[in-house]
């Protein structure tokens, strides 16, 4: 008995078949995973800044403070921003801000949202009652997320921001906002992902 197997034009039609259903479907596959990410950093960024005004409401303060927190006055020294771990992303405006040179300008949003490393009060009306989030990683690209930490100083009238530098990985956004009213007051640069604190 003879046995048939495929012929070279069978098999150049099923490869073709194949390469046009991957040229038609990895575009939409690509979106969605594009989609999916952006999602997640929303949501992400959210969840810290949630994360922070539950700090405030605990402890009667904003998680700026540098250590010791003990007897915090209007003279404790503060950070100017929050980082999560990752890559530093690039920066086009107010880089400064967003990413002080200096280590001690940048305050861990895990260590004071999570392991209370400041040493805020746990007893007390007005107590760290945390962890109020936990695992805090990089955005979806593997960058940081960066808190606008000295927007929350008392006295400042500016938007307490979270951000994400977003797909591109550049931080296109104001360091310094003014609160205004609603998330519309928010200016929004590039792609840029942010959630708004107060």
């Amino acid at each position: 008995m003879k046995t048939r197997g495929f012929t070279i034009i069978e098999m150049v039609v099923a490869l073709g078949i194949v390469a046009v259903l991957a040229a038609v479907l990895v575009p939409i596959v690509g979106n969605y995973i594009g989609e999916a990410r952006v999602t997640r950093a929303n949501k992400e960024a959210q969840s810290i800044a949630d994360a922070i005004l539950n700090f405030n409401k605990s402890t009667g303060k904003w998680p700026i403070f540098k250590p010791p927190a003990a007897n915090i006055t209007t003279t404790t020294p503060t950070y100017v921003s929050l980082e999560s771990p990752g890559t530093a992303p690039a920066c086009s405006v107010d880089c400064t801000l967003w990413l002080p040179a200096a280590a001690a300008d940048k305050g861990s949003i895990s260590d004071i949202l999570e392991r209370n490393v400041p040493g805020y009060t746990t007893s007390g009306k007005f107590a760290w009652r945390g962890p109020y989030l936990t695992d805090v990683g990089s955005d979806p690209w593997g960058n940081k997320y960066v808190v606008a930490a000295d927007n929350l100083k008392y006295g400042v009238v500016r938007a307490g921001l979270v951000l994400s530098a977003g797909p591109n990985g550049t931080i296109e956004t104001t360091f310094a906002q003014n609160i205004g009213s609603g998330s519309a007051a928010v200016s929004v640069g590039g792609d840029d992902i942010v959630a708004r604190i107060r």
